[in-house]
């Protein structure tokens, strides 16, 4: 099937809504299942002259799946890119997390990005990149 370009646009914009009314809700507490999303927390555009790009890293425990997805808006807010991927195999949160990351990290490299503001609610990742002592095995990273 051949979607037309009207097509893709509008249903990635819903998807990125979609994305970004699941992920807004389960950082605040007291979203619960089924009550409204307090929107209080918003998208801020990046400074002229660069891009930003939201991740979004998921994983389902006993399943060992993986979901990850990014965005590229400009300072204006118009989406120019986006992608989604699943792993398999993925036994931790945080392993989730560094896979997500790393599939993020080449995108944008073979996209040929740069001046790019990454901004993700990845609280693991940025522990381990951030506090090295906590997390002696990723010193490879430095590399």
């Amino acid at each position: 099937m051949q979607l037309s370009p009207e097509m893709v646009h509008s249903k990635a914009s819903e998807e990125a809504v979609a994305w970004f009314d699941v992920n807004l809700c389960e950082q605040q507490p007291g979203a619960g299942s089924g009550e409204a999303c307090n929107r209080s927390i918003s998208w801020s555009p990046p400074p002229v002259g660069s891009v930003k790009c939201n991740v979004g890293v998921s994983w389902g425990g006993p399943e060992r799946l993986c979901g990850a997805s990014w965005i590229i808006r400009n300072q204006a807010g118009r989406v120019l890119m986006h992608s989604r991927r699943a792993f398999t195999g993925v036994k931790s949160k945080l392993e989730a997390e560094l896979t997500g990351f790393c599939w993020v990290a080449e995108s944008l490299a073979s996209l040929h990005y740069s001046n790019i503001i990454i901004e993700s609610n990845c609280a693991l990742v940025r522990e381990a990149l951030l506090d090295k002592a906590k997390f002696p095995w990723f010193s490879e990273l430095d590399r």
